[in-house]
């Protein structure tokens, strides 16, 4: 059973900053080793591989088929270059074809560490998800081990550490990072920021070459970090905290003293990130993705911050958001639910202040969680407004505050209340994973949770799409489109199920609606132009793809559908032109190349 300790965690550190900078706080100085802790890791990463085994049968869901099923980017090495081009880059609007192949990556932002470990899997698995989701659950075992040793250098004390890994490991709120493929971003960005802060620490353990060689490695994962996801921006932050807290023992003198030797490397490494991710990689074509107004974005960055707390303290509350979930997020706690969250915000920051001198591991904790948990916040309205796998980076605050609190109590309480939260963990995550069973899955679930959301209807409605249920599709569309009519791609979807069921005049209808609403949207006029070419109205098809190439002149979809309407006319060298520029612009496209073999014979 655990005893409380003499002192709380991170308290027994040398006293005094010495110039030489070898007595400067230390990693896993003084730290008094359990043979019994190897054992205890090994069991925490077997308990994992066991709770998440069940993901390993999960397919690929949500935002896997634009970015990997669908997308031809990462089937063929020759695309690897263009992971350092603006074609890198993909439009949302983009991923409303009919078919997806020559999109770009699939990301909205620019993570290109991310796109090539999907090009690594690809050559190894093919489409087989299994293998991506190995992938995923071993980096997920990595930065158990790693947050483990960064637990142990920040709290000087291996059950604290061992008790944090172990929440760390099964909190069910890191399901949905580990469980879908493409959320794999936050496994990676954690993994290296991780990294980047464990060679800061161990930097202090030595002078001259070696720190510099392991401040410049620190650097370099940090810049790895940033090109996995953007929210690892806030790491200079958190090592500015740590020192405060840690290293210059609240002497705020010392610490302004000696911030341009420990940071600028970190700073300018932020800022040339941020010129290439918002400037030379930004995403024009998303706009801004939120579109919410002032008062509403204002009390969404409160809410969404009382939403993570929520979820960290009552997991099986998580459940899959949905795009737009911001206005549900406002009007379902309201003013209460804004007072609420200043309210709690406030009483954390008041505790960490507090508890800066008794116990710097509890104000580091909560101050780190309140740094990491910025970026998506919604200061800048996001796509998706919050998602329990914004929490990755984040919760490492919440899994070193729990043990720091649980520590100080005596007696066998804290044995029992982490007993208590392991094992609901335990039984609580798999549940989690199978929200991400199939897209199926996970429209139903989505419905279930937001029953009067157009999102949540046209979710389902595409699954029953691709199931072959069109009948049951056009039903949920409609639900989507009464619930709201001004979104296209309900239009656009009923449209594709009119079309899966042959009644092509009705898909045509509503796919003129969907291009009304949305007139520089090419996906929606090709495929306007592919329900006319079953029809046989060849003239009008051309029109439609025509247009759609004035809008994107390099979308070969609407290149190969040309060449294939003017071949099947009879027109084959106007046809063989139209495939020879397609592959100008993606040589790796299959159509186009399977075409022009078969006019060469």
């Amino acid at each position: 059973m655990f005893k409380v300790r003499a002192s709380a965690p991170g308290i027994c550190r040398s006293e005094g900053l010495l110039n030489d900078d070898l007595s400067m706080n230390t990693v896993y100085a003084g730290i008094k080793r359990n043979p019994g802790s190897a054992w205890f890791l090994s069991g925490i990463l077997c308990l994992t591989a066991l709770v998440y085994s069940g993901s390993l049968g999960n397919q690929f869901v949500w935002d896997d088929h634009w970015v990997i099923v669908e997308n031809d980017f990462v089937k063929s090495a020759r695309n690897l270059p263009l992971l350092f081009t603006r074609q890198y880059l993909t439009s949302p609007r983009e991923v409303n074809s009919v078919r997806i192949k020559s999109i770009g990556s699939g990301e909205f932002s620019y993570r290109p560490l991310v796109t090539a470990t999907y090009f690594i899997d690809y050559r190894i698995w093919k489409l087989n998800p299994l293998g991506f989701h190995l992938t995923n659950l071993f980096l997920h075992l990595a930065n158990i081990l790693l947050f483990y040793f960064l637990a142990l250098g920040i709290s000087e004390d291996e059950k604290s550490a061992l008790l944090s890994a172990a929440l760390f490991s099964l909190h069910p709120a890191n399901a949905e990072a580990v469980s879908v493929v493409t959320h794999r971003e936050d496994l990676l960005a954690f993994f290296f920021f991780v990294c980047a802060f464990l060679l800061f620490l161990r930097a202090q353990k030595v002078t001259g070459k070696k720190r510099v060689r392991r401040k410049a490695a620190s650097v370099c994962c940090f810049l790895l970090a940033l090109f996995s996801k953007e929210m690892a921006v806030t790491l200079p932050a958190v090592l500015m905290v740590y020192d405060y807290f840690f290293t210059f023992k609240l002497d705020f003198r010392d610490f302004l003293r000696r911030w341009r030797d420990r940071y600028s490397g970190y700073i300018i490494a932020a800022l040339c990130y941020l010129v290439i991710w918002g400037v030379i990689f930004r995403n024009t074509a998303s706009g801004d993705p939120a579109g919410l107004r002032f008062p509403v974005s204002a009390a969404v960055v409160f809410l969404s911050f009382s939403r993570a707390v929520y979820w960290l303290f009552f997991p099986p509350a998580i459940h899959p958001t949905l795009r737009g979930d911001d206005i549900l997020l406002f009007l379902r706690t309201g003013i209460p639910g804004l007072v609420f969250s200043v309210v709690l915000g406030a009483v954390c920051l008041a505790g960490a202040f507090k508890a800066r001198k008794r116990s710097p591991v509890i104000s580091f904790s909560i101050i780190y969680f309140f740094i990491a948990l910025l970026p998506v916040l919604n200061f800048v309205p996001m796509v998706n407004v919050s998602a329990s796998r914004f929490l990755y980076i984040p919760i490492a605050g919440f899994c070193l505050l729990i043990p720091a609190l649980l520590l100080r109590i005596p007696g066998n309480i804290p044995a029992y209340v982490f007993l208590f939260l392991l094992a609901g963990y335990a039984v609580v995550t798999p549940v989690k994973n199978l929200a991400w069973k199939n897209d199926l899955f996970l429209g139903l679930r989505l419905v279930e949770s937001y029953p009067e959301s157009a999102e949540a209807h046209g979710t389902l409605a595409a699954e029953y799409l691709k199931e072959g249920l069109a009948g049951k599709a056009i039903s949920e569309y409609r639900k989507a489109i009464s619930l709201n009519p001004y979104l296209d791609r309900y239009y656009n979807g009923l449209g594709l199920s009119y079309y899966r069921k042959g009644d092509f005049d009705a898909a045509i209808e509503e796919y003129k609606k969907a291009s009304g609403l949305s007139p520089s949207s090419p996906g929606f006029l090709i495929n306007l132009a592919l329900a006319y070419k079953e029809k046989g109205s060849y003239r009008q098809a051309v029109v439609c793809l025509e247009s759609a190439l004035r809008i994107n002149p390099r979308l070969t979809l609407a290149l190969d559908n040309l060449a294939v309407i003017y071949n099947e006319i009879g027109d084959v060298e106007t046809a063989r032109r139209l495939w020879e520029k397609s592959l100008e612009i993606y040589p790796a496209g299959q159509n186009a190349l399977t075409a022009l073999r078969a006019l060469g014979k």
